[in-house]
Order: C-alpha cells, then sequence, then structure tokens
C-alpha cells in the first residue's frame, strides 16, 4: 500500500494534475480500505492506476464514455478478458520505487557506462581471435572478458532493483 501512495504523490507532482481528494476526505471515507477491497489487479502499475483513479476527481465526459465502453468490452468478450488476464498475470506485481523513477526520473533511465558494453563486445571477439594464434593468451583474455561481463551485469541489477 505504501508503493501505490508514494506512486500517486510522485505521479501527482511530475503530472499536470486535475484535482484530487485531499488526504483528510480520502481518510474520513476510509477509501484505504476501499481501494483493498476493489484491488483485484495482476501489476504495479495497475493497482497503482487504480488508486490514482480513486484519488482523481475528473470531469472530462469523453474520457468517461471511453472507459465505459472499455469496461462493456471486457464485460461482453470473455475470451479478450481472459488473454489479458493471462498476459498481465505474467507481468506480475513488483512493488519497487525504482520502477517510478524508470517512468518519472530521465536521468535514473539512463544507464551509467554505456560505452562500457560495446567495448567489452568488442575485447571478448578480439580475445577469440588472439585464440586461434597465441592460445593460452586468447583463453585468458576470454575468461578475463567473461568474468568482467557478468560483475558488469550483477552490479548494475543490483542499482536497478
Amino acid at each position: 500500500m505504501e508503493f501505490v501512495k508514494e506512486y500517486y504523490t510522485i505521479r501527482k507532482s511530475n503530472e499536470d494534475f486535475n484535482e484530487s481528494i485531499d488526504e483528510l476526505t480520502w481518510n474520513d471515507l476510509e477509501m484505504d480500505t476501499v481501494f483493498k477491497r476493489i484491488n483485484y489487479t495482476k501489476t504495479t502499475l495497475g493497482e497503482s492506476y487504480l488508486y490514482y483513479k480513486l484519488r482523481e476527481i475528473k470531469y472530462n465526459k469523453q474520457e468517461w464514455d471511453e472507459l465505459e465502453k472499455l469496461i462493456k468490452l471486457f464485460s461482453n468478450d470473455e475470451n479478450l478478458r481472459n488473454e489479458v488476464y493471462i498476459l498481465l498475470q505474467n507481468v506480475g506485481k513488483l512493488n519497487n520505487l525504482n520502477l517510478i523513477n524508470f517512468i518519472y526520473n530521465p536521468k535514473f533511465t539512463k544507464i551509467k557506462g554505456y560505452y562500457k558494453y560495446p567495448t567489452l563486445l568488442i575485447g571478448f571477439l578480439s580475445s577469440i581471435v588472439i585464440s586461434f594464434f597465441f592460445k593460452n593468451v586468447g583463453i585468458l583474455l576470454i575468461l578475463i572478458f567473461i568474468g568482467v561481463n557478468i560483475f558488469s551485469y550483477y552490479s548494475e541489477k543490483l542499482f536497478l532493483e
């Protein structure tokens, strides 16, 4: 629940936002309980979007009409509903604030040292060529480049998670 609230706060501060239900009214109406009762979403962003839609006050008839069409479509077409359900279930939930950073913090999405990946690839391919001429040196270089690639992968993965 904390992730969803944090997502809402960050989204509200980063977007041109409509009116929304203030905290006092939200708590008086016990909307967290309502949210928990109706939340059958299968993804983190789906859950966050549901919370956002409950908090937002919007008077745009066209958007409400489009939403109503989608609701009718999914209500009437069970096959489509089940297909989408399975696809979303595969996405899963990952309540991680880094997910929000990918969306709202453009600096975060740029991987530091992106140049090292082509360099590592060229080095690895070169070490394969070298191994044809100098077997021991080539194999040693191959192992070094594999080790550096594995280390780079896990350090970036740790940073992103």
